[in-house]
C-alpha cells in the first residue's frame, strides 16, 4: 500500500509515477506506469494500462491491454493486446486483440474482433469486423463484416456475412442474415 493511504496496491516493477491514484490496483511489469491521478484503475499483466494518465475505472487484463489509453474512463479489455492502440471511452473489448486499434464507444467479444472498428459498434465472433473502419454496426458471426472500409448502419448475422474481398469496400444501411 502507497504511503499516503489512498488505498492502492502496486506488484511488479515499475510501479505508477504519481501520488494521486485512488483504489487503484496493478500488477504487472509496467501495469499502470505512468498514471499520475485517477480513480479505481485495475491493470493485471506486463503493460496492462500502460499510458493511462488520468483515466478512471478502468479494467485491463492481459498483456498490453489497454496501453495507449491515456486519459479515457469506464473501459474493460481483457485478452492479449485487448484494447491495446484504443483511442476511445465507455467500451468493452473482450478476446486476443479484440479491438486492438478500435475507436469511439463499442462492445467487442471474440478472438482478433473489431480490431480497427470506429465508435458505435456491437461485434461478437471469431474476427468479426476484423479490419473494418466504419462505425454504428452490429455483427455477430465468425469472419462476418471484415475489411469495410467506409459506411454505417448494417447488421451482418452468420458465418462471412458482409465478407469484403476487395479494397474500400463500401456498405450502407445494409442487413445481411446467412452464410457468406
Amino acid at each position: 500500500q502507497d504511503s499516503e493511504a489512498k488505498k492502492n496496491l502496486y506488484i511488479g516493477a515499475h510501479n505508477p509515477v504519481g501520488t494521486a491514484p485512488t483504489e487503484t490496483l496493478a500488477i504487472g511489469y509496467n501495469a499502470l506506469t505512468n498514471l499520475s491521478s485517477g480513480t479505481r484503475n485495475f491493470a493485471v499483466g506486463k503493460d496492462a494500462g500502460f499510458n493511462i494518465v488520468n483515466g478512471d475505472y478502468n479494467l485491463y487484463i492481459g498483456h498490453s491491454a489497454g496501453k495507449t489509453n491515456q486519459s479515457f474512463s469506464y473501459n474493460t479489455a481483457i485478452g492479449y493486446q485487448a484494447q491495446e492502440l484504443f483511442d476511445g471511452q465507455q467500451s468493452t473489448a473482450v478476446g486476443y486483440r479484440a479491438g486492438r486499434s478500435a475507436t469511439g464507444t463499442h462492445t467487442i467479444f471474440g478472438y482478433n474482433a473489431g480490431t480497427t472498428i470506429s465508435g458505435g459498434s456491437a461485434i461478437f465472433g471469431y474476427s468479426a469486423a476484423a479490419g473494418s473502419t466504419t462505425g454504428t454496426t452490429t455483427v455477430v458471426g465468425q469472419d462476418s463484416y471484415r475489411y469495410v472500409t467506409s459506411g454505417s448502419d448494417n447488421v451482418a448475422v452468420g458465418h462471412q456475412v458482409m465478407w469484403s474481398n476487395q479494397a474500400d469496400k463500401t456498405l450502407d444501411n445494409n442487413i445481411g442474415i446467412g452464410l457468406g
